[in-house]
Parts: C-alpha cells; structure tokens; sequence
C-alpha cells in the first residue's frame, strides 16, 4: 500500500473497525504526514482535514449500504 490518508469505518461506535476495508483518501510519496481528524454531516458527507507540507481538507461520501457499511 502507498503513503496516504485513509479512512477505516466502524459500525459499533468504534469497538471493532473494518480493516479489511480502507478508504484511501490521498496518497503520498513520503510517510510524514499526520494530525488527522474527521467530522460526519448530517448528509452523510465527511470533512478530514490533515497537515503534510500544507494544510488540507477533503470532504467525501460513505459508501453506500449495499457495500457493507450500513448507515445509522
């Protein structure tokens, strides 16, 4: 797997995590990269923001239900 930002979903309020699934959010050439955090919408969408040479934000969609994340 490259460098990168990637996101992991929990279906039990974070007890147990779906490894087997990352999200890969950004990739980079180099491992220093850090302070991430992640905020959910009301519709659903994600905000991750993350620090590199830069500031950066991304917001982005779950997947949908059907693919193994099931909405609350």
């Amino acid at each position: 797997m490259p460098f990168g930002l990637g996101a992991v979903l929990s279906e039990d309020n974070g007890k147990t995590w779906d490894t087997d699934h990352p999200i890969l959010l950004d990739v980079y050439t180099t491992c220093y990269i850090g302070w991430p955090a992640s905020v959910q919408f009301a519709d659903g969408t994600v905000l991750t923001t993350w620090a590199s040479n830069a500031f950066h934000a991304i917001r982005w969609q779950l997947p949908p239900p059907s693919e193994g994340y099931q909405a609350q």
